[in-house]
C-alpha cells in the first residue's frame, strides 16, 4: 500500500429523494417521539462487527488510518448526538478563508481562497456527510434563520430512522450550501436553549456513560449579551448536566480579540474544551510541537467533530510527553498493536519497531507542512525529538 495517496472527501450517495419536510423549532422539534437526536433504528448486535468494518474500509479510502478510522466510528456509541452551533452572521462574508482541492496529477491539496462561510460550508458538508456514512446522529443549528425559502433553522443527519438517512443528508446539503450570512451573533441565547432541551436527555445518557458533543462554528464573539461574562456563565450552565459535555469551539477568524477571548474559557470551565483554528493554522501550531507527525486533514476532521482525547487537544500547544505519544499513536494506528512491551516509557525500542511496521501499512497523505505528500510519522524526526528524554528512543 505504500505509496499510494488516499483522497480525504467523504462521499454519500445523494441519490434519494427530499422528503419534502421542512421543520422548524428546537433541536428535538425535528425528531421522532422519544429518540431526542438518536437513532431510533440501530442495527442488530450481530451485524454491529461488520458495519464497524465495512465504515473502516470506507474511511481508509478516504485518507483515514485504520486506528484512526475504527477510533472515529467507536466514538459514536460513546459520545451518541453531535450538536452544531453555526454562524451564519454577517461577518461571516469576509474574504479571508480557504477551502481545499484536490490536484488529481500531483495529488496534493491546493488552497482557494474565499470567504468565511465558504470555508464553513465545506466544513459543514464534510460532517454531514461524515454523519451519514457513520449513521452517527448529528444536528445542525444555525444561529439567524436562513432568508427565504433555503431551509430550516435546525436539520439533523442520521438522528432519525435509517431509512431517513438519504433524504435528511440531501436536505442538509441543499441548506447549507443556500444559506448565505446575515444578521448578529446570539450565541448566548441559544446556549440556554440547548442546555435545557440537553437535560431531558442527559439522565439516560449518565445511565449508558455517553456524552454530548457540542462543536460551536464562528468568527466573533457573542453578541446578544452586554458583557462577555454571561456568555461563559451560559457554557458554565452546561457543567450542571449529569453528562460530560465535550465542547469545540472551531474558529473561523484570526482576529486576536477573538481567538484571545475563547482560549481563555478553556481556563474558566470544568468542561473539555478545544479550540480549533482553521486546518492550515492548526496544521502549523502542530507543526511547531511536534515535528514527527504528519497533520493529516482526516485528524483534523476527528477533532472538529469533537473527538475527546488529551493527547489529540494538546497536540497544537506543546510537545507530547512520552505517554502522550503512546496514547496518540495507539489512536492513529489502532490500540490492538501496542502492548505495555511497547509502551516507550519502558522499551523505547519495541514501540519504534512497531511504529516503523504500522507506517509501512499506511498510505502517504499531503503534509500541510511540508507541502507534499509524506508518511504519517516522520520516524528520524521522532527520535531526534525524544533522543534526550529520560528513556532514550534510538
Amino acid at each position: 500500500m505504500t505509496g499510494k495517496v488516499k483522497k480525504t472527501i467523504i462521499s454519500v450517495s445523494e441519490s434519494a429523494k427530499n422528503s419534502g419536510r421542512r421543520v422548524h423549532g428546537s433541536i428535538f422539534s425535528i425528531l421522532p417521539k422519544d429518540t431526542h437526536g438518536l437513532r431510533a433504528s440501530m442495527p442488530k448486535s450481530g451485524l454491529m462487527e461488520s458495519f464497524c468494518e465495512n465504515h473502516v474500509a470506507q474511511l481508509r479510502e478516504r485518507g483515514f488510518t485504520r486506528g484512526l478510522a475504527k477510533t472515529i466510528d467507536e466514538n459514536k456509541n460513546m459520545c451518541p448526538l453531535r450538536i452544531w452551533i453555526v454562524d451564519n452572521s454577517t461577518s461571516m462574508k469576509r474574504i479571508d478563508g480557504h477551502t481545499f482541492v484536490e490536484n488529481g496529477e500531483s495529488k496534493n491539496l491546493l488552497l482557494k481562497p474565499c470567504s468565511r462561510w465558504e470555508e464553513l460550508q465545506d466544513t459543514l458538508e464534510y460532517h454531514a456527510r461524515m454523519a451519514a456514512l457513520l449513521q452517527a446522529p448529528t444536528v445542525f443549528r444555525l444561529i439567524n434563520k436562513p432568508r427565504g425559502r433555503v431551509g430550516p433553522q435546525i436539520f439533523g443527519v442520521a438522528d432519525k430512522f435509517e431509512t431517513l438517512t438519504e433524504s435528511d443528508l440531501k436536505l442538509a446539503l441543499n441548506t447549507i450550501r443556500n444559506a448565505s450570512p446575515s444578521g448578529v451573533t446570539p450565541l448566548c441565547r441559544y446556549m440556554y436553549d440547548i442546555k435545557d432541551e440537553l437535560a431531558k436527555i442527559a439522565p439516560d445518557l449518565q445511565a449508558k456513560g455517553q456524552r454530548i458533543s457540542i462543536i460551536i462554528a464562528t468568527d466573533g464573539v457573542p453578541t446578544d449579551e452586554k458583557y462577555f461574562g454571561e456568555f461563559t456563565s451560559a457554557l458554565k450552565s452546561l457543567q450542571k448536566l449529569p453528562v460530560p459535555v465535550m465542547l469545540t469551539i472551531r474558529l473561523c477568524t484570526d482576529d486576536k480579540i477573538t481567538v484571545d477571548y475563547y482560549n481563555k474559557l478553556n481556563s474558566q470551565l470544568e468542561l473539555y474544551v478545544d479550540v480549533l483554528d482553521n486546518y492550515i493554522r492548526e496544521a502549523e501550531k502542530v507543526h511547531r510541537y511536534n515535528k514527527w507527525v504528519n497533520y493529516t486533514l482526516p485528524l483534523h476532521r476527528c477533532r472538529e467533530m469533537g473527538l475527546c482525547d488529551t493527547s489529540l487537544n494538546l497536540i497544537n500547544e506543546r510537545r507530547l510527553t512520552r505517554k502522550e505519544l503512546y496514547n496518540f499513536c495507539k489512536i492513529l494506528f489502532g490500540a490492538e498493536n501496542f502492548t505495555e512491551a511497547s509502551d516507550p516509557n519502558y522499551d523505547a525500542k519495541a514501540f519504534l519497531s512497531v511504529i516503523k511496521q504500522m507506517v509501512k501499512e499506511e498510505d502517504k497523505s499531503w503534509n500541510p507542512a511540508k507541502k507534499k505528500v509524506t508518511e504519517i510519522v516522520d520516524e528520524e524526526r521522532l527520535v531526534k525529538i525524544y533522543r534526550k528524554s529520560p528513556c532514550t528512543i534510538s
